[in-house]
Order: structure tokens, then C-alpha cells, then sequence
């Protein structure tokens, strides 16, 4: 008999271990498929936008999203969606939903694709679940709200700046708004900084009335914000559609493209031409040519000097560590070593480099060396910075494993 209540006393504590260890849901591959499922359950979906890099989204992921609170609440109003920003579908949703960081969480109709609620970064758990339940509630939920006087038409100038800011950071639907203000604004409030702001994020086309009004403004909108801030509104188009080839992943394309690019700007967009062109032979996997890139001085005006441009190449590697094979992270490491500036972020990528290449007490050296200095240059700072604390922890761990 007592070894009956035995089994059954260990069979219970089983249970209630995995019940402790449970974490969220997640569906993985098409928002499509996932709508559907959202649909047939009777629930909104709740896309989580991440990356493997993220350091603050394994922090959400080792504390709110085992809390059982969160999981059960989940569970009962969403289907999720976890989206990797750096996958082929990840990069599609990531302009679709005019994603700019993670971790992002987004709420929508599954019906209609429409935005219901946004928010991000890494929180505490209570203040998490605190944002989940604003998205179920439209009358606490000042986006909603926001949204609903538009419905209604409003289209007051002051309101409609305030309810695009709304949409920008977390919808891309804040275009129909924005070309809808910019057609109401009068000529005036078009060269406001508001607006002009405004421009900068969502002007896209050389045939738009707005890309026309700063081509004609030019003189005067430089008067007022300067000339590198207006040369990069005129740039942006072709900026865009360069980046429109890249994700396409045609290197034929892409060249062409970026040659005519480097024919029309204006001003100094170097460093914009090589960011793109090093991401486009990383994501395809061209490591020799990306490193011949970083070794040259096609892009002169790029960077201060051979220091910087060798700590991009590095960065770079790092946030696209799918890509990065042997020899370039040996690569990357020599030009860790041959840069002569310590800051917090070098000795953080250098670091990461000695970390992949499992030279972990170096590794360590260099984290708790960054912390240090960073303390050091911030002396009335309260709270260390998490993403160091976290990468501290890592490596002790990996050190510490049999």
C-alpha cells in the first residue's frame, strides 16, 4: 500500500513539474495557415517577432513565457506565432507589419489581418500578461480608441499626427494615413517638422506628390533641416528599390541596381551601399566576398577609418551568424585583433567571436572587461545592462557544463 501512494505521490510531483515547465504554444511557417487556425478556435493571433541574436527575447522566453498565468492566458484568447525576422517569411512579415525591433508582439483580427494591439521589448511577467489583457479590452486600450475616432472621421490635423504616431511605430498600414494627411496638410504644415518627419519614414516613391513637394522645396526644406537630411528624402526611393532587388536575391539584379543607385544619389550614402550590399552577400552565403568587401575601400566615405569598418564587418558577421562559416569567423576575429579602440562594443563583438569559436574564457574576459568599462563611463547608472548580465550568465554556464 505504501508503495502504491509512493508511485502515485511521484507520479503527481511528474505532472506538476511539467506542468511548472510548460511554455506557450507556438506555431511556426505561415500567418495564413495560422489565421485560419485562429479563426476555426474563436481567437485573435498574437504574432511574436524574434531572432536568434535577441538576447532580450531569451529573457522573455526563460521567464513570462513559462509563467503559467501567461501560458493559460494564451492559450485561451490566441493562436501565436513566432517569427524569426532573419527567415525568408520572417523578412516578409517584418515589412508587412513595419516590425523595427525585438522582441515585438502583435495582436490581430484573424478575419482581416487588422491591427488590434502592439507592443514591445523585454518586461517583467505581470506587465506582460498587463499588455495581453489591454489587446482583449478596446475601452482601456488607447490605440483602439485611436483607432475608432479615425473609423468615425476624424481627420483633424493634430489628431491625425497623434494617431499616426500610433500606427507608425506598430503598423505599416500608417501609410493610408500618412497620404491621406500629407493631402490634407496645407503647404505649410507640409514643411512642418512633424510632417517632414513623417515624410522620412514614409515617403517611397519618386511619382508621389510628396517626393514632387520636397523636389520642388528643395532650397527652402534645406534652409530648415539641412542638407544631409533632405538628400537622404530624395535618395530614398532608389534606396528603396535596391532593397526591394536584395530581397529578391538575384546577385545580377542587385549589382545592377546598386550601380544605378551609386549614380543617382545625392550627397554621401556610403555607408547605406555597403550595409546593403554586405547583408546581401551574407544572406547569400558569399563569405569570400563579403570579407574581400570589408578589406577594401570600395565605399571610402563609409567610415572614419579602417578601425570602424573592420568592427562592421565584425558586427555584421555576428548578427548573421546563419551565414557565417569557419573562415570567416576566423576572419572576423583577425579583425577584432588588429582594431586598436576599446569600447563596450567592441570587446561585446569581440567577445561573441571568441564565444563561436569556443575560446569561452576569453570570451568571458571580454564581457566582464565591457560591464566593467561600462560601469566605469556611467558612474550614476542604478542597473547593469541586462543584455551583458546575460551574456555573462551564457558563457558561465557553457563553461561550467561537463
Amino acid at each position: 500500500m505504501k508503495h502504491t501512494i509512493l508511485v502515485v505521490i511521484l507520479f503527481c510531483t511528474l505532472l506538476s513539474s511539467h506542468a511548472q515547465e510548460r511554455s506557450i504554444d507556438f506555431q511556426y511557417g505561415s500567418l495564413d495557415r495560422v489565421a485560419d487556425m485562429a479563426k476555426i478556435a474563436d481567437k485573435d493571433v498574437l504574432l511574436y517577432f524574434t531572432a536568434v541574436w535577441c538576447t532580450p527575447c531569451r529573457e522573455m522566453e526563460e521567464t513570462a513565457f513559462k509563467d503559467s498565468a501567461v501560458v493559460a492566458f494564451i492559450d485561451k484568447h490566441f493562436v501565436a506565432l513566432k517569427v524569426d525576422i532573419d527567415s525568408v517569411e520572417g523578412k516578409r512579415l517584418v515589412r508587412s507589419f513595419n516590425n523595427r525591433s525585438v522582441p515585438q508582439y502583435v495582436v490581430i483580427n484573424p478575419q482581416d489581418r487588422s491591427l488590434k494591439y502592439a507592443f514591445v521589448g523585454s518586461m517583467r511577467t505581470e506587465n506582460f500578461l498587463q499588455q495581453l489583457n489591454e489587446s482583449l479590452d478596446p475601452a482601456n486600450n488607447e490605440l483602439a480608441r485611436s483607432m475608432e475616432k479615425y473609423q468615425e472621421g476624424n481627420r483633424d490635423h493634430e489628431f491625425l499626427l497623434d494617431y499616426l504616431g500610433f500606427m507608425d511605430r506598430h503598423f505599416d498600414a500608417g501609410k493610408l494615413v500618412y497620404d491621406e494627411l500629407f493631402a490634407l496638410a496645407t503647404a505649410e504644415q507640409k514643411r512642418s517638422e512633424p510632417v517632414f518627419g513623417l515624410m522620412e519614414r514614409f515617403l517611397r516613391d519618386e511619382a508621389g506628390v510628396d517626393f514632387q513637394f520636397v523636389a520642388d522645396n528643395k532650397d527652402a526644406l534645406t534652409d530648415l533641416y539641412g542638407e544631409n537630411r533632405v538628400n537622404a528624402l530624395l535618395n530614398r526611393p532608389a534606396l528603396m528599390q535596391l532593397e526591394s532587388v536584395f530581397f529578391e536575391g538575384d546577385s545580377a539584379a542587385f549589382y545592377r541596381e546598386l550601380a544605378h543607385t551609386q549614380h543617382v544619389v545625392l550627397g554621401n550614402a556610403d555607408l547605406q551601399l555597403f550595409e546593403m550590399e554586405a547583408n546581401f552577400l551574407l544572406r547569400n552565403k558569399q563569405s569570400n566576398q563579403f570579407i574581400a568587401l570589408v578589406e577594401s575601400a570600395r565605399f571610402p566615405t563609409a567610415f572614419a577609418d579602417d578601425n570602424k569598418r573592420r568592427i562592421a564587418g565584425a558586427n555584421l558577421t555576428m548578427l548573421n551568424m546563419a551565414a557565417a562559416d569557419s573562415n570567416l569567423l576566423q576572419r572576423a576575429n583577425t579583425w577584432m585583433e588588429q582594431v586598436d579602440e576599446t569600447t563596450v562594443q567592441t570587446l561585446i563583438v569581440s567577445g561573441n567571436i571568441d564565444e563561436q569559436l569556443q575560446k569561452l574564457d576569453t570570451a568571458l574576459l571580454k564581457y566582464e572587461q565591457a560591464l566593467a568599462l561600462y560601469r566605469k563611463d556611467h558612474p550614476d547608472a542604478v542597473v547593469d545592462p541586462s543584455g551583458i548580465l546575460s551574456l555573462i550568465d551564457a558563457v558561465k554556464k557553457k563553461i561550467a557544463a561537463p
